[in-house]
């Protein structure tokens, strides 16, 4: 039994069938905004309630702007997988 949550992740990743490895490349990627964001907030030493005073957003929304950030990341995604190849090299999402 795993003692901490990166142990238990680094047991699923070991015995994770390929198609399960890419769900989970998917959510890593789905998260990666929100996980960036609460990582610089940690590594500030600043709570959500510090957080939200100084960005003038109020507590209650910090976890909805994290959602809508990786919401608007995977619109963006998705609008240049339509795009030509060529075109949609020029975009570094």
């Amino acid at each position: 039994m795993s003692t901490s949550f990166r142990t238990y992740v680094e047991e699923v990743e070991r015995n994770a069938t390929p198609d399960e490895r890419r769900v989970l490349e998917e959510s890593r990627r789905r998260f990666a905004i929100g996980a960036r964001l609460l990582d610089r907030r940690l590594a500030a030493g600043m709570s959500q309630r510090q957080l939200a005073a100084v960005s003038g957003i109020d507590r209650d929304h910090l976890p909805h702007a994290d959602r809508a950030l990786s919401v608007a990341r995977h619109l963006a995604e998705a609008a240049v997988a339509t795009l030509p190849r060529d075109e949609a090299s020029a975009f570094r999402l």
